[in-house]
């Protein structure tokens, strides 16, 4: 090595030694979102947001929380997987593209995994209806349970009416409410 790139080297060196340490944190994205939020799993430290207490309409992510519901009641011994689900009217879906199913036939039956396979893979609106009748009886006492949960893991902003996330001016959440189930899918499920 040269002398002077000897010299370079030992004054990176030095600067580098008494350097405080850093991380590099790139500036948060802009995005189109209403809202959205990033959080470090482990520590629950916010990384990035815009807007993640604003009243936002979940649609699917709704499905986030039936299937917490029934993936802790499966953790618990409540139901198990091979338990059948009955396809009522009322869930059934009609054969109309104006809903996500898994289009499973009038007065069929089908597992509590595949029906959850179902919610999770095909975001079918008809296996979130049904397995909420077999967990609370109909949807409403569904959305009760529901509403229980979010309140037990802090979800201060948000109501829930249905268990599939079809339009309704009182089912609502917030991105930091749906980071707060995210985290604990991760942790319980």
């Amino acid at each position: 090595m040269k002398p002077m790139h000897r010299l370079y080297a030992g004054i990176a060196t030095l600067l580098l030694a008494a350097a405080p340490a850093f991380a590099f944190v790139p500036t948060a994205p802009t995005l189109e979102n209403k809202a959205y939020l990033v959080v470090d799993f482990d520590s629950g430290k916010v990384l990035a947001e815009s807007n993640a207490n604003a009243r936002v309409a979940p649609a699917s992510l709704t499905k986030m929380m039936t299937s917490y519901l029934v993936e802790q009641a499966l953790a618990t011994g409540r139901m198990k997987e091979t338990d059948p689900v009955f396809v009522s009217e009322y869930a059934w879906c009609r054969g109309t593209s104006k809903e996500s199913c898994m289009y499973l036939p009038l007065n069929s039956q089908a597992s509590v995994i595949d029906m959850l396979r179902g919610v999770i893979i095909q975001s079918g609106n008809d296996a979130s209806k049904a397995l909420a009748e077999h967990m609370a009886g109909n949807e409403p006492a569904f959305a009760e349970l529901m509403n229980k949960e979010a309140a037990r893991l802090g979800m201060k902003g948000s109501h829930f009416v249905n268990a599939t996330g079809l339009p309704d001016p009182n089912h609502y959440t917030t991105a930091y409410d749906m980071a707060i189930l995210a985290r604990a899918i991760v942790r319980d499920s």
